[in-house]
């Protein structure tokens, strides 16, 4: 496995300087849309 140096990692953090207000606001529905999902799942699956 190849790890690379040197090279920063991808940043998803919030008050990232380079990100958008509106990058922002995508990023926190997709997190809630992605826990309204597992939500949804575990209900599923708890009537099995």
């Amino acid at each position: 496995m190849e790890t690379r140096v040197g090279r920063p990692a991808p940043s998803l953090l919030l008050n990232d300087p380079g990100s958008s207000p509106m990058s922002d606001v995508v990023f926190v529905l997709v997190t809630i849309a992605v826990f309204a999902v597992l939500a949804l799942v575990v209900k599923g699956v708890e009537k099995l």
